[in-house]
């Protein structure tokens, strides 16, 4: 049982190493589908406000400005303006914008020029100003979302992930973008990021870009169905439910999946939509994290966030400026829950628990590409890109799934290792509950006749000694219990030996046989001499080392020699030992008074004696030499004498667990 003790530590480090590798792997994977389309950003100069891309290397690289690069728009706040206004120069000077015009602004008209090599067909990919856009681009109204306008009630919401293709006719091209928002309480109209580039490179990127967003949508999609699977086979698991629910959740967040379903769906429904899935989420998330590690999370904390997210999901039945405006108020209530979360992991992880450390990753990655999203869409701020691509809060969920998903493996693991012990002790408690049962029925079997014998002999003596009666008879009949009490005394220590025998093999160890057998002869060398006996030893040189228990070695030596010695007198006692490649083998011979025929067929079986003795001995030592891979035989001649030989394997590695 104590190296089973040991075993919970040996797994724990090749959980962590396995983990580590993992999560290794998948930020390699994550890196590599990141840059494997190239994104180039290199500095392209700008001059009165006019960025000249004929120079650029559109042949290997996209052109990118980010959505937070407003500064670099000249912008007309509080008017919509088309290309035939600008070319009639009633819009006057534009001015660049900054965060704080942005607050009481409703529509907008944004401008960038850019000098491009014409003729060539190029694309321009975007998510479109929110929170409607009227795009145009070289003179030309190219697309649309919604419908913006100067008052609410022409204005159409609309947001779109879309992709234009144009052909410039000159080297200058001015993009205008319309925007406006009326319904958003927070979002200003800022100018969308876009990527730029050659026809056939801006469809590259829109390619890897979906097949981004498929893979993580098909690994949140798998990890929900496979986590709802394990709790359908473990009900009593709802960690395992829970995670399941967020996985769900988290493919939700992607509207392209409800795009897909109901692609005619109105801006009104969309936003509702993505709110609730979001108050959902965050609420699923930190109740999840609080039922896998129940002694580390407070529940009253959890749930109070619960019910406050949940609160939030009925302000969706109310207008868009009101939801939407209070929403920094649960951001405020998020941050300082998952803050705790974090602080909580942090402190545990001086334990070194590999699930401790799974969590606070998860965890700690998701919010702060969290954060990342709050800056980028409330500030215009980015703090994680690479290659272009922008890594908020659906980055963050999938890496928390990740690392969730492992550990809930290692838990099963670590289950599926304690259910493999407990069935181990199990079936140790029911050898145990086997041998007290044989023990019971031994002893009320083999106890009768000599409890017989004592109870009549103590009648006897009793009515001896009450009439004044055949006194030494009664003292006889005293010798006969004293006798009788002694070997019930010696039949229960050996039948005790037999039952702690059983099959354990935790005190096995090399043992020096040669020195075994010479100390057990020394041992009774007096006893033999008492009865007139010369003992003899012919051990053979160099006898290897055997993997036995010792102490029951000496017992076996200790029932052979007592035999020899009681039913021998004024003989010979022969002890050898001769070994090959594999086994070492014993004989003790006596030149003593033999065993029955009748008798010698039945000496190994229990209770089974050749002569007054209690029938466990010769059992014993065949229990013990078999239980080690050894045999054991007996010959025995009646008025010559009786050889017992039994074998025991030597010493092979057996502590490595090798068979020889």
């Amino acid at each position: 049982m104590e190296e089973n003790a040991k075993q919970p530590d040996k797994m724990s480090r090749r959980d962590v190493l396995a983990v580590t590798v993992s999560l290794l792997f998948v930020l390699l994977v994550w890196a590599g589908l990141s840059i494997m389309f190239f994104t180039r950003t290199d500095n392209v100069s700008s001059r009165d406000g006019v960025i000249d891309l004929r120079g650029f290397d559109f042949e290997n690289g996209i052109f990118t400005v980010a959505e937070e690069d407003a500064g670099n728009w000249e912008s007309w706040a509080q008017a919509l303006y088309t290309p035939r206004d600008f070319a009639a120069g009633i819009t006057g000077a534009g001015r660049v914008l900054g965060p704080e015009d942005y607050a009481s602004i409703e529509y907008v008209t944004h401008r960038r020029t850019l000098l491009l090599n014409p003729g060539k067909l190029y694309g321009i990919s975007m998510i479109t100003a929110l929170y409607a856009q009227r795009l145009f681009i070289g003179g030309e109204e190219i697309g649309s979302a919604g419908v913006p306008a100067v008052s609410r009630d022409e204005f159409v919401p609309g947001t779109l992930d879309a992709t234009y293709f144009f052909i410039p006719q000159t080297e200058r091209v001015d993009i205008i973008v319309q925007a406006a928002n009326f319904v958003h309480g927070r979002t200003a109209c800022r100018p969308p990021g876009f990527s730029l580039g050659y026809a056939e490179n801006i469809n590259a990127l829109n390619r890897r870009q979906a097949y981004f967003s498929a893979i993580v949508l098909g690994c949140l999609l798998t990890s929900f169905m496979y986590h709802l699977a394990l709790f359908l086979l473990n009900r009593k698991r709802t960690p395992t439910l829970l995670f399941s629910v967020c996985c769900l959740l988290l493919a939700l967040m992607d509207k392209k999946l409800l795009h897909a379903f109901f692609p005619d769906i109105t801006w009104y429904v969309e936003i509702r939509y993505e709110y609730i899935v979001l108050f959902l989420t965050l609420a699923s998330v930190s109740l999840f994290v609080q039922k896998q590690f129940p002694k580390l999370m407070n529940k009253t904390v959890i749930y109070a966030y619960c019910a406050y997210a949940l609160l939030f999901c009925f302000t969706v039945f109310f207008d868009t400026r009101f939801f939407t405006l209070i929403l920094h108020y649960f951001q405020a209530a998020t941050v300082i829950i998952f803050t705790y979360v974090v602080i909580r992991f942090a402190m545990s992880l001086k334990s070194g628990e590999i699930t401790y450390v799974l969590g606070f990753a998860g965890i700690l990655v998701m919010i702060l590409l969290a954060v990342n999203d709050i800056l980028l869409h409330g500030f215009g701020v980015n703090m994680f890109t690479l290659s272009g691509q922008v890594y908020t809060v659906p980055f963050g969920m999938v890496f928390f799934v990740f690392c969730y998903a492992i550990l809930i493996a290692v838990e099963y693991a670590e289950t599926k290792r304690r259910e493999e012990a407990l069935a181990e002790h199990n079936e140790f408690l029911e050898r145990l509950n086997r041998q007290k049962t044989q023990f019971l029925q031994d002893m009320s079997h083999e106890m009768k006749a000599p409890l017989t014998v004592i109870a009549t002999g103590i009648d006897y003596t009793d009515s001896q000694l009450n009439k004044a009666g055949d006194i030494p008879k009664a003292v006889n009949a005293l010798d006969t219990i004293r006798n009788e009490t002694q070997r019930l005394g010696r039949m229960v220590g050996g039948m005790v030996d037999l039952a702690a025998m059983g099959e354990a093999r935790e005190n096995r160890k090399r043992v020096d046989f040669n020195a075994l057998l010479i100390n057990s002869a020394e041992a009774f060398r007096i006893t033999l001499a008492e009865r007139n006996n010369t003992l003899h030893t012919d051990i053979a040189p160099g006898l290897p080392e055997a993997y036995v228990e010792e102490d029951r070695f000496m017992q076996v030596m200790a029932n052979l020699l007592s035999n020899a010695s009681r039913h021998t007198e004024k003989g010979n006692i022969f002890l050898r030992a001769v070994y090959d490649r594999s086994y070492i083998t014993v004989s003790l011979s006596d030149s003593g008074q033999g065993i029955q025929p009748e008798t010698l067929p039945h000496v190994f079986e229990r209770g089974v004696s050749g002569g007054e003795g209690t029938g466990y001995g010769l059992f014993l030592c065949k229990t013990v030499v078999e239980a080690h891979g050894g045999v054991i035989d007996i010959e025995s001649v009646l008025k010559l004498g009786t050889k017992v030989t039994f074998t025991v394997p030597v010493y092979g590695g057996q502590e490595a667990g090798h068979k020889l």
